[in-house]
């Protein structure tokens, strides 16, 4: 019993490792950033800890987490989703997905078209009369996080000072 379940464990290994990836322009990188090139479109672009830049078009959703994204004058087709970064959707660029953005400013330049919702969680949003979002704009600034942190940091520091005051000694001075 236990022969035919490594068996067949190891048969679903080489199973997988030969089946070809369907993911021929799809860009997923880690500690090294993007360029999207304007004769070279990807379909998705995956970035962690990196920054894409889109030179050229993009027929899907750009991911990023803890880098920055930069549109330049181009299309998005899919997505665009920043995790603790900056987004700058330069003039003249579309997005036809929602725009995500949690912790970090969000520019948005003269002309850009936002084909759904635009969401910014904890982060500045800066726009210009010209920019066209279809969907709900829906912006919570940093202040809601950042305030009550200062409140809880204050609370837990004041505890512990009061925690090291009462552990001190206390000289006793010799009676008259």
């Amino acid at each position: 019993m236990l022969r035919r379940i490594l068996f067949l464990g190891l048969l679903a290994g080489v199973f997988a490792a030969v089946t070809p990836l369907r993911a021929e322009t799809d860009t997923v990188q880690f500690l090294k950033n993007i360029h999207v090139m304007p004769g070279a479109p990807i379909n998705d672009g995956v970035c962690f800890f990196c920054d894409v830049r889109a030179d050229g078009p993009v027929n899907g959703d750009l991911v990023v987490f803890f880098g920055s994204v930069r549109i330049n004058g181009q299309t998005v087709s899919g997505d665009v989703v920043d995790f603790f970064g900056t987004v700058r959707v330069e003039d003249n660029s579309s997005v036809m997905g929602d725009v995500v953005h949690i912790v970090g400013p969000t520019h948005l330049g003269n002309n850009v078209f936002l084909g759904s919702d635009l969401t910014g969680l904890f982060s500045n949003v800066q726009s210009t009369l010209s920019t066209r979002i279809v969907g709900d704009r829906m912006v919570i600034p940093e202040w809601v996080l950042l305030v009550p942190l200062f409140f809880a940091i204050l609370v837990v520091a004041l505890i512990a000072f009061a925690i090291q005051a009462r552990r001190r000694p206390r000289l006793v001075y010799p009676p008259r």
